[in-house]
This record gives C-alpha cells, sequence and structure tokens, in this order.
C-alpha cells in the first residue's frame, strides 16, 4: 500500500506539473501577445514623436519673421480646430482694436512682451499695476506717442485698464 499512495502521490504531483507547465506556456502565450502589442506602441509612439518633432520644427520655423503671414494667430489655441464664432470673431477684432494706441511705434520685442503679458483679452482681465522702472523697460526704444503714454499711466495709476476706447 505503501508504494500504491507513493506512486498515486507521483501522479497526482505529475498531473499538477502538467496543469502549471499548460498555464505557464499560455501565460508565455499572453506574455508575447502582450510584448508584440507593447512593441507596436513603441513603434507608434516612436513615429509620433518623431512627426511631433517635425512639426514642432515648422512651427518654429513659421514663427521666423520671414514665414509668419496674418493668418498663422489662427493657429493658435484659441481658433485651432474650433469652430469660428461670432464670439471667437469678436475677440479676434477687439485684440486688434488694442493696438489701436500704438499706431506710430515701432513694434520691438518689449511691446509685444507688454500686450502678451499684460493684454490677454480685451477685457484686460490679466492687467495688473507695475513699477515705474518695469513697465519703461517694456518700452525701451521706442518712440512714446501720446495713445502710449497713456496707456503706461494707466498702469502705473493702478487704473482699470480700457483698451476699448482710443486715444
Amino acid at each position: 500500500n505503501a508504494e500504491y499512495g507513493k506512486q498515486w502521490y507521483q501522479r497526482r504531483v505529475r498531473g499538477e506539473l502538467e496543469t502549471t507547465r499548460g498555464e505557464l506556456r499560455t501565460t508565455e502565450g499572453e506574455l508575447e501577445t502582450e510584448s508584440a502589442a507593447r512593441n507596436k506602441t513603441m513603434e507608434q509612439l516612436e513615429t509620433c514623436s518623431s512627426a511631433l518633432a517635425d512639426r514642432e520644427k515648422e512651427l518654429e520655423s513659421a514663427r521666423m519673421f520671414e514665414n509668419i503671414s496674418r493668418w498663422d494667430v489662427l493657429y493658435t489655441a484659441p481658433y485651432y480646430n474650433k469652430v469660428f464664432s461670432d464670439e471667437l470673431y469678436q475677440e479676434l477684432t477687439e485684440s486688434w482694436d488694442i493696438l489701436k494706441r500704438f499706431v506710430g511705434t515701432n513694434m520691438t520685442q518689449g511691446i509685444i512682451d507688454h500686450l502678451r503679458r499684460h493684454h490677454l483679452d480685451s477685457e484686460c482681465d490679466a492687467f495688473e499695476a507695475l513699477l515705474p522702472r518695469d513697465t519703461l523697460k517694456q518700452f525701451e526704444g521706442v518712440e512714446l506717442t501720446e495713445g502710449i503714454i497713456d496707456h503706461i499711466s494707466k498702469h502705473l495709476e493702478e487704473e482699470e485698464c480700457d483698451d476699448t476706447t482710443e486715444s
């Protein structure tokens, strides 16, 4: 009986071993499938990364002075891949109306940085008072027209900015 018990135990262990080997083969197959899928995803990611790098280079070159057109603003987040609505049209025209104060001004980096920093929308919700030195630095090398002087004084006096009125 001891021999029979030993044989029975060995058969049972062999059966469990075969079951475990089968599960292992199944798991290995699943792992290979997942690995192949991961490799394909990595290839796609590399392709997308390469395409993204190409688009970034195109964008950078598009920002070069000789490549900019008046329509490039439509590539920006508020407009690109969006339905061009009356609200977007109004926002765009109001942002250009801000520039009325700057007619006759040399558009330097300081002026452009000022507009970007303090005039994110037509309502000037990003308006903030600046120290005179900080404000004037932005206009270095620029002929100060009456409109710009009025504009600067609003920043210096901590008044609310109203870019919709003409000077």
